[in-house]
């Protein structure tokens, strides 16, 4: 029985994890967020509603060996008229699951035409949308409003809550009950992993589990969202549904080459973690672990997309070969 292991989150973090993973001799699972309403994923999904595509996307066609041609095809956004920033991916998927019986059974479709071995899971397949209380008395209705709201050092988050009663997907249940290994993978905070722990049943099944637990910490912080935050603060907002101790280890990159960080400097800074932090894990009996995982390559923006990506990502490789290790242990 091979070791399973399964990745939680969102965008282009999960995709990259779910690269890098896909290969090993291991049972892989990668839980992805479906509450998303940006971009092209927002305009399908304000039309026809059902789970959002964009990260369900990325992370099935990490999970393929595709021709270069056709992958263009598919990453392909049109750049002109009503099409403009809709994603061709995106919509092959949603004609694939309008085509089936539900939503479900037209992921499981998904699986079985792409010849996928490892399983790329939506956490919920319930219609809801993220929200956010403000220190101000302001609510933010939707994920994308989340994630362009730069103003959080002046009024803060407060709380968090999906708009509708989400339940937890069985295929996501199943995959967290017979994990080895749960880790949650980087991802933007607020919009890509904090929606997880709002689904009904996850925080309970999480809790249950008797995997090893992982957080893989962000590179970077986004300047006016978490840019104030030391890893303390990314911890509380877990705890509130996964336990006081909602880890067992928390993977942190180590330093950041400063040429790097200089050409990011204008967006984001990088991730903090103080003595007050390393004293909070030792007592919560919380093992961290610092890893060189950082790619070198800046990306930039793509031609039509209306979502801001992030610049700086996880190297494949190096993912990989962290695992390798890890499994070894």
């Amino acid at each position: 029985m091979h070791t399973h292991i399964v990745l939680i989150g969102g965008g282009v973090g999960s995709s990259t994890f779910t690269r890098a993973l896909k290969n090993l001799p291991i049972q892989l699972s990668t839980i992805v967020s479906t509450f998303d309403d940006g971009g092209s994923t927002g305009a399908i999904r304000r039309d026809y509603r059902g789970i959002a595509l964009g990260d369900l996307r990325q992370c099935l066609f990490a999970s393929t060996d595709l021709d270069e041609t056709l992958k263009k095809v598919i990453d392909y956004r049109f750049g002109r008229g009503s099409f403009y920033g809709i994603n061709v991916g995106n919509l092959l998927i949603k004609a694939c699951l309008q085509c089936a019986k539900t939503q479900r059974h037209g992921v499981l479709q998904l699986h079985k035409i792409l010849g996928l071995t490892n399983a790329v899971i939506p956490v919920s397949y319930d219609y809801a949308q993220l929200c956010a209380h403000l220190t101000n008395k302001t609510t933010l209705t939707s994920q994308d409003q989340i994630q362009s709201y730069y103003s959080f050092s002046k009024a803060a988050i407060k709380s968090m809550h999906l708009s509708k009663n989400a339940r937890l997907s069985p295929e996501a249940r199943t995959a967290i009950r017979t994990a080895d290994y749960l880790a949650f993978a980087p991802g933007n905070f607020f919009s890509s992993i904090l929606p997880h722990i709002f689904v009904k049943g996850f925080g309970e099944e999480w809790k249950k589990s008797k995997a090893q637990k992982i957080l893989f910490f962000n590179l970077l912080a986004h300047r006016g969202q978490d840019s104030f935050y030391t890893l303390k603060d990314y911890l509380a907002w877990f705890s509130q549904k996964l336990g006081t101790r909602p880890f067992d280890m928390i993977v942190v990159n180590k330093k950041i080459p400063a040429r790097i960080i200089r050409q990011l400097q204008d967006r984001f800074e990088v991730t903090r973690i103080t003595e007050e932090d390393v004293r909070m894990l030792s007592h919560l009996d919380i093992s961290l672990t610092t890893a060189d995982l950082v790619s070198e390559v800046i990306h930039g923006q793509n031609e039509h997309d209306t979502v801001p990506r992030a610049p700086l990502r996880h190297d494949s490789k190096k993912i990989q070969d962290f695992f390798k290790n890890l499994l070894m242990k």
